[in-house]
């Protein structure tokens, strides 16, 4: 997906739902020069997206290159974006590159980002300002999952590295910036 804008949906549940089944094989699934502005959800999955990512089969990746999440709001996790904890969403791995998550709000975990997977992720030179949650104000990973089939997974390894984070705040006072839990 390229240059496409997802703005202004509001108290809405999921805004769309992406089901691979492991049909990309190797090749990442990639939102290029996306902005989700202004979206306030309360859908399980998909956070201030509104995005539902499945891949129960075969391992794939989700991309996301030089992306806006600004202003977005979800009542549980991931204010800006979501992804894990549902057996449908576990074999996949998440790559963030050059993104901007700017005052976004979460009322659990991860104000910008909650990722709850058990594959690598990858947050390349993103910015985070003025995002807030209860817990983890930029970004909340959560590294073992027992998932809804109460099937138990654990997270190697993950990278998040040049990225700048200012202004961010966790309501609770644990992780103003980044929250890891389980690892």
């Amino acid at each position: 997906f390229d240059n496409i804008t997802v703005t202004e949906n509001k108290e809405g549940n999921y805004l769309g739902q992406i089901n691979l089944n492991g049909y990309r094989g190797d090749n990442a699934f990639t939102f290029r020069n996306c902005k989700w502005i202004h979206n306030i959800l309360n859908s399980k999955y998909g956070g201030g997206t509104g995005l539902w990512l499945i891949n129960s089969k075969q391992q794939c990746i989700f991309e996301f290159d030089n992306c806006l999440f600004e202003r977005n709001q979800h009542n549980k996790n991931g204010g800006g974006f979501q992804d894990g904890v549902s057996y449908n969403t576990i074999n996949k791995e998440l790559r963030f590159n050059k993104c901007r998550f700017i005052n976004n709000q979460a009322g659990g975990n991860g104000g910008a980002l909650a990722i709850q997977t058990v594959l690598p992720f990858t947050i390349d030179g993103c910015t985070f300002d003025s995002n807030q949650a209860q817990t983890g104000g930029a970004i909340f990973i959560e590294t073992t999952q027992e998932n809804d089939r109460k099937v138990e997974a654990y997270s190697e390894y993950g990278f998040i590295k040049n990225c700048i984070f200012t202004n961010n705040a966790a309501t609770s006072g644990n992780g103003t910036s980044l929250s890891i839990e389980n690892s």
